[in-house]
């Protein structure tokens, strides 16, 4: 379902709004965007007044009670990192419901991020075990991937773990995008900025803060 205005989109867990202003700047026109959190609602809210922002809970949503949501082209989020394993009594583990909402929904594509692990660690093979199963039953074909912040120009070390989901047919036309490289140093980056208000020794940190930034 596209408008005069690019793609559609339904975010989860959107946080304050990191993924959705990518999602912008790629096309995609957010039909609803929700997270429980009122701190990262009242963000988006207000540097995007035009959208549809919601403070909801991942498991109480019900993607029929929101008839603009179905058949979006891309359900997308960044979900709670993930533990590793999955227990079948583990009701509110947010993969789970974001896969089912993700089959209620029927979205063109899917993109959701979570830890690097969820990627390549063996502990996570019962949750991607699960993912496959759900998605593949339901006409998704799933591409894995870890994909890297400093790998794209940004000046950080934070790898993300990441999911794509479609139909064969347009999984057979999508690429992960290409590295750019390009990151510069955090002092390159930030040193301005530090100096904004008269502090002298904003050159001097700058030559001290001559790497990429660690995630943490």
């Amino acid at each position: 379902m596209t408008t005069g205005r690019g793609y559609t989109s339904l975010e989860i867990c959107a946080g304050a709004g990191g993924l959705a202003l990518g999602l912008e700047r790629a096309g995609f026109h957010p039909v609803m965007l929700f997270d429980e959190d009122a701190r990262a609602c009242a963000t988006l809210h207000a540097n995007r007044p035009q959208w549809d922002v919601r403070c909801l809970d991942l498991f109480d949503f019900v993607g029929h009670d929101h008839p603009q949501v179905l058949d979006v082209d891309l359900l997308a989020g960044g979900l709670p990192r993930q533990r590793s394993g999955l227990s079948e009594l583990e009701q509110r583990d947010p993969m789970r419901a974001a896969v089912w909402l993700a089959t209620e929904v029927r979205p063109r594509a899917i993109m959701l991020e979570n830890t690097p692990g969820l990627v390549v660690d063996g502990g996570y093979a019962a949750v991607r075990d699960f993912v496959e199963a759900e998605l593949e039953a339901n006409g998704y074909e799933c591409a894995w991937k870890v994909l890297d912040a400093q790998d794209y120009g940004v000046p950080q070390r934070r790898p993300h773990g990441v999911l794509v989901a479609m139909s064969s047919e347009t999984m057979a036309r999508f690429e992960w995008p290409a590295p750019t490289g390009g990151a510069i140093t955090v002092g390159d980056v930030l040193w301005r900025s530090m100096a904004d208000r008269g502090w002298p020794e904003a050159l001097e940190w700058r030559s001290r803060a001559n790497e990429i930034a660690p995630t943490r």
